[in-house]
């Protein structure tokens, strides 16, 4: 059983996703580390691939790996829509996530209810 005070492993992952909409909503779409910051951490926190990154916003895999890397980054006015589309897919998961931990804090008192009887 873990520690009340202990944070589980989805409450930091969600933490780390709500910390990155919250970076998605504040960028300057003229900044160009600060884009390619949000896609290569969204890849990550996401668990994305550049293929399904790239099928979800209609353009090429070496497009998304070019913006990774820093190369040839969408122009400015493209930005917002596929931070828009990062938004979206961080909410999802935090929502998925949440969810996920509310089940399984209810679980627990039935689990150590059946323990308690058995032992």
């Amino acid at each position: 059983m873990e520690n009340p005070g202990s944070k589980s492993a989805n409450e930091s992952r969600i933490q780390s996703l709500q910390g990155l909409l919250g970076r998605t909503r504040t960028i300057d779409m003229r900044d160009d580390d600060a884009f390619q910051g949000v896609i290569v951490q969204a890849r990550g926190l996401l668990e994305l691939s550049d293929q399904e990154i790239a099928d979800a916003l209609l353009v090429s895999r070496p497009t998304v790996n070019r913006w990774i890397n820093g190369k040839n980054l969408p122009h400015p006015a493209m930005r917002k829509p596929i931070l828009s589309w990062v938004a979206e897919q961080l909410i999802k998961r935090i929502k998925r996530l949440t969810a996920t931990d509310r089940l399984q804090n209810a679980l627990v008192p039935a689990t150590e209810r059946v323990t308690a009887k058995l032992g």
